[in-house]
C-alpha cells in the first residue's frame, strides 16, 4: 500500500514537474507576447489620444463659429424687430422675452434700440426704453445696473411719461444699495417733480 502511494506520489510529482517546465517555457513566451501587445496597445492609445485632442479642438472651433452665427442672427432679428415695429410694440416684445425668463435678451433688444435711436425722431422714446431696462435689472436684483439705466433714462427725458416713476425706482435702487444720501437727493428731486 505504501509502495503504491509512493508510486502515485512520484507520478503526480513528475506530472506537476512537466507542467511546470511547460509553463515556464510558455510563460516566458507569453510574457514576451504580452509585452509586445502592451506596446501595441500603448501606441494605439496614444494615437487615439491625439485623434481625440484633434476632435476636441475641431469641436471647440465649430462651437465658436456656431456661437458667432447665433449672435449675428439674434442681432439681425432684434434689428428687424426695431425697424418694423413701433416703440410700444418693441416694449411688448421685450416684455414677452422677460416673461419667458429671457431678461438678458429683453435688455439687449432695448439697448439696441437706445443705441440706434439716441438721436433722431425716436430719441423721445429712449428714456422709456432705459426705464424698462432698469426694471429688468431690478428683476435680476442687479441694482447697480438698474441705477445706471434709471439715471440715464431720467437725464434723457426729465419731463417724459416715465420721469416720476424713474425717480421713484432710482430712489429704491439707492435704498437697496445702502446709499442713503443719494436716495435723499432723489427723493427731494421727486418732491420738486410732483409740485
Amino acid at each position: 500500500m505504501v509502495k503504491s502511494m509512493y508510486k502515485m506520489f512520484l507520478i503526480a510529482f513528475f506530472i506537476v514537474w512537466d507542467c511546470a517546465q511547460a509553463y515556464d517555457t510558455t510563460s516566458i513566451k507569453d510574457d514576451n507576447d504580452l509585452a509586445e501587445e502592451l506596446r501595441e496597445h500603448t501606441g494605439k492609445l496614444e494615437d487615439m489620444e491625439i485623434r481625440l485632442k484633434n476632435l476636441e479642438s475641431r469641436l471647440e472651433d465649430s462651437l465658436k463659429k456656431i456661437a458667432v452665427v447665433y449672435e449675428e442672427s439674434r442681432k439681425a432679428k432684434y434689428k428687424s424687430i426695431i425697424a418694423n415695429n413701433s416703440p410700444e410694440n418693441i416694449i411688448k416684445e421685450a416684455e414677452e422675452m422677460a416673461e419667458n425668463n429671457n431678461r438678458s435678451n429683453a435688455i439687449e433688444l432695448l439697448e439696441l434700440f437706445v443705441q440706434q435711436n439716441s438721436k433722431g425722431p425716436k430719441s423721445i422714446y429712449v428714456g422709456m426704453m432705459l426705464y424698462h431696462i432698469g426694471n429688468y435689472y431690478v428683476q435680476q436684483n442687479d441694482y447697480e445696473n438698474a441705477k445706471e439705466k434709471y439715471t440715464e433714462g431720467y437725464r434723457q427725458n426729465p419731463r417724459g411719461k416715465k420721469a416720476k416713476e424713474t425717480l421713484e425706482k432710482l430712489a429704491e435702487c439707492h435704498e437697496k444699495l445702502g446709499e442713503k444720501k443719494e436716495q435723499e437727493i432723489i427723493l427731494r428731486k421727486l418732491e420738486q417733480h410732483s409740485t
